[in-house]
């Protein structure tokens, strides 16, 4: 019953006075590497960089993880991080996409845009390397809306800048947030019960804690130790 009543609350825009909030941190320790950059060389014109930062591991100075996907998952009532707006963008900028994570629900859309002075080649593939599409975006082209056929981890590459990629992990009915540069996410609006809170990264890999929510949550802290075997990136 009491998630019959959030459900009829969270769809008219009304924060139940139970719901949490679950507040938190990720963080990296152990001999992570620091992060890379790629050197270019074949650059598309004489004005591009001789090298590109890598988005792959982003860890701050003070060690806390950066686009690390944490969900949470259990008996939820519908809505989610669901809102009106249920197109996200993924732009092709400063030769790389942005941002480098989307998280998006399954129902949602996708637009791919190409703010970049030249051709891109858009392709993206599934869990099991199963090409789900291929766009030609020339320089000031249209964009392009793209939807994906479940829920998953979707990696979203362009065919002719290969150092240039990005993941989309869609997500069923859940809620989610993605970590910022300071590690630091937000998961809003939950109900008091007993869930599982995974977290994924494209390189350290997916965790699953089991997580009691009796209240607001601000001080949640998990720690990737890189000593430790990672496991499959599946969220």
């Amino acid at each position: 019953m009491a998630l019959a009543i959030a459900a009829i609350a969270l769809s008219f825009g009304v924060r139940p006075s139970w719901a949490a909030d679950v507040k938190g941190k990720i963080a990296v320790t152990g001999s992570y590497p620091e992060n890379q950059t790629i050197a270019i060389v074949r650059k598309p014109h004489k004005r591009f960089p001789d090298t590109i930062e890598s988005r792959t591991l982003l860890v701050s100075e003070e060690g806390f993880l950066q686009n690390a996907v944490v969900t949470l998952q259990g008996d939820l009532p519908a809505g989610g991080n669901r809102s009106d707006e249920q197109v996200y963008v993924l732009d092709q900028k400063e030769h790389r996409f942005e941002p480098h994570v989307v998280v998006m629900p399954l129902a949602a859309t996708l637009r791919i845009l190409n703010s970049d002075p030249m051709v891109h080649d858009v392709r993206a593939f599934d869990e099991n390397a199963k090409i789900l599409f291929r766009l030609d975006m020339p320089d000031g082209g249209k964009p392009e809306d793209v939807t994906f056929p479940a829920p998953g981890v979707y990696v979203v590459r362009c065919g002719i800048h290969k150092w240039m990629h990005a993941y989309v992990l869609v997500m069923p009915d859940t809620r989610y947030a993605v970590s910022d540069a300071s590690g630091e996410f937000l998961l809003s609006g939950v109900p008091h019960g007993k869930y599982n809170l995974t977290i994924w990264h494209e390189t350290l890999g997916a965790r699953k804690i089991p997580l009691q929510v009796e209240g607001s949550i601000d001080d949640f802290l998990y720690t990737y130790d890189v000593s430790t075997p990672t496991q499959p990136k599946g969220v």
